[in-house]
């Protein structure tokens, strides 16, 4: 507002490093038992729920782990749950700032931690006292874009909020470099814009991360026995739910691996009618099923595991069925 804009360009352009207070141990994924115990999140635990595999116990309440039904309860609340992004690998980071209102600060997150080349995914603020975090941006306007490493931070005054400590929580969600190559790193743009609400385009490209990974695997598959153009044309014409009932059921047997869960194939053949519905009628702005983004997710990575298997980068222990 224009108030906004004059009440802060009067400021001095020069602000100090912001005063820490204290930083958190970076917390790798999690994932939540239904007792509530938090388990690491690990592409074995994801792959054993892709496929008819054994399930893992929680170490708290004894019990099978079932991811389905945990990951559900996380994208049926995706806007708001911390957990969201520790599905695609994602690392939870939390530092408690100290200002006072009306104070601006420099941030700058490599210095207090941050990995050279990790990607900000989404950053949150808790109520401080007398005053609203924000990060300002160009011409000292609330920044509303992409999260970045390095920002000011401005504690608006706001009497209403109040609060019994002198500091306030910034929480930091980020992929490391290395997971641009991860087989989740397709899964990141989607699962992102869950995290914002913002379900724009999230099943098309859903689908064309689940797509990729079946061609994958098929014209891996397929080329070992004809040539790679063959092998690609066959790959990028065949229907994605023939390849994932028919092909990759018979592929992950060759390499003795249990066969691909039902409830998985059921939601990513979910997800294409949903992605084909609104390609053809314009609608993309509608929420994606809990379960479609649950499906893609477990598909991603089954597929990417059958794929390594395929080219020798993994070992199988033989099925003993």
């Amino acid at each position: 507002s224009a108030v906004w804009s004059r009440s802060i360009v009067k400021q001095v352009t020069r602000h100090p490093d912001i005063e820490i207070r204290d930083i958190w141990a970076m917390q790798g994924p999690m994932i939540a038992c239904e007792c509530g115990h938090l388990v690491p999140l690990t592409d074995q635990l994801l792959l054993a729920h892709f496929m008819e595999g054994p399930r893992s116990a929680c170490e708290k309440c004894d019990e099978s782990i079932n991811l389905w039904e945990a990951a559900l309860r996380i994208l049926r609340a995706a806007e708001h749950h911390p957990l969201t992004l520790s599905l695609i690998g994602a690392i939870t980071w939390n530092i408690a700032f100290k200002m006072r209102p009306g104070e601006f600060a420099e941030v700058d997150l490599h210095k207090h931690g941050l990995p050279d080349g990790a990607r900000l995914l989404r950053r949150r603020y808790s109520h401080a006292p007398g005053f609203r975090p924000v990060e300002i941006g160009h011409e000292y306007q609330p920044h509303t874009g992409a999260p970045s490493s390095s920002f000011t931070l401005f504690a608006y005054p706001d009497e209403e909020r109040s609060s019994e400590h002198d500091h306030f929580l910034g929480t930091y969600w980020f992929v490391p470099r290395e997971h641009e190559v991860a087989p989740l790193a397709a899964l990141t743009e989607p699962f992102t814009r869950l995290a914002h609400g913002d379900n724009e385009l999230v099943a098309l490209l859903l689908q064309a991360a689940v797509e990729e990974a079946v061609r994958l695997v098929i014209e891996s598959y397929v080329g070992a026995s004809v040539a790679p153009n063959k092998a690609a044309r066959f790959a990028r014409n065949m229907r994605v739910m023939d390849g994932l009932r028919v092909l990759v059921p018979t592929i992950a047997s060759s390499f003795h691996l249990p066969g691909v869960n039902e409830t998985v194939l059921a939601h990513v053949d979910s997800l294409r009618d949903t992605r084909n519905r609104r390609a053809h009628s314009g609608r993309s702005s509608r929420a994606v099923a809990a379960e479609n983004a649950a499906a893609a997710l477990f598909a991603v990575v089954g597929l990417h595991y059958i794929h390594a298997t395929q080219i020798g980068q993994l070992s199988v222990t033989p099925n003993p069925n």
